[in-house]
């Protein structure tokens, strides 16, 4: 009935307390203008004792009780987050966790967990809008690249969209799954002929380091030596083990950590840039 039982309760005891504190006025002002007679002034003094033992005991009885339902409460929704974390994590994509979060939010009683998956909720949002914003851009800079009219940066940043979609279509992995993502390495040349010797490399990477390579990507601007980059200072042993791989299959290759996103989730786990300079193959 009571969607805040301790509100209710704190606004009775106010009641009880106010209500004592009027008939403890009242009768001292019938004490004081003596409009009653003395024999009967000890029975309600008795009778005023009485009513503030019995609202003493009843506010502390009250207060036990609320403390006692707050904690029973917090249990309950512990069990329910707990309950329906796994559904949210496992769910695959910021679309469907929308979907989650508008029904728990619509049949979640009134309380905290109602107001947990609302907020929530606004985060999902803020997620969707993102991932909206990086298709758009993404279509935008495909069309150009079909026309053959994109700039290198466009090229660059087309990566970086493609990332930025898939992490955010992708479920909530805690962060002690994340080694079974395969890690992925993007292939970048500077010249279009040195295109099918780089497959071939990606290929023989794949086969023996056990990582994938979703594609090779022509730049105009690359750096002047090859550089494996990788962007988490947590993923550089895995970096190097990379970069041996390469250079067994005969590339030589530097390693570079890129600063600026160890908390973004613009680029997933294990992600990884291969640039191959003019002359690297």
């Amino acid at each position: 009935m009571f969607s805040d039982t301790g509100n209710l309760s704190l606004w009775l005891s106010v009641s009880f307390i106010l209500i004592s504190l009027c008939g403890i006025l009242v009768v001292y002002l019938i004490i004081k203008n003596k409009s009653i007679e003395n024999e009967n002034i000890d029975k309600i003094i008795e009778l005023g004792k009485w009513f503030i033992v019995s609202v003493a005991i009843t506010l502390s009885v009250s207060i036990v009780n609320d403390g006692f339902r707050e904690r029973d409460q917090d249990i309950k929704e512990i069990e329910v987050f707990e309950k329906y974390t796994s559904i949210v994590l496992e769910a695959d994509g910021a679309v469907k966790r929308k979907l989650l979060c508008d029904y728990f939010a619509s049949v979640s009683p009134e309380g905290s967990i109602r107001k947990s998956w609302e907020r929530y909720k606004e985060i999902v949002d803020r997620d969707i809008a993102e991932l909206r914003e990086a298709e758009n851009k993404l279509a935008t800079i495909v069309i150009k690249v079909e026309e053959g009219t994109a700039s290198p940066s466009e090229k660059e940043e087309k990566f970086r969209l493609q990332e930025k979609a898939s992490s955010l279509n992708q479920s909530l992995i805690p962060q002690s799954n994340q080694a079974d993502l395969k890690p992925r390495v993007y292939f970048h040349i500077r010249n279009e002929s040195e295109r099918t010797q780089a497959k071939q490399i990606a290929k023989n990477l794949e086969n023996s380091a056990n990582v994938v390579v979703p594609g090779v990507q022509r730049l105009d601007a690359g750096p002047s030596v090859t550089e494996l980059r990788y962007f988490k200072s947590g993923e550089e042993q895995e970096a190097n083990q990379i970069a041996s791989a390469l250079s067994s299959l005969g590339l030589k290759v530097e390693t570079r950590y890129v600063k600026g996103f160890e908390s973004s989730n613009k680029i997933r786990p294990r992600h990884y840039e291969l640039w191959i300079a003019s002359d690297g193959l």
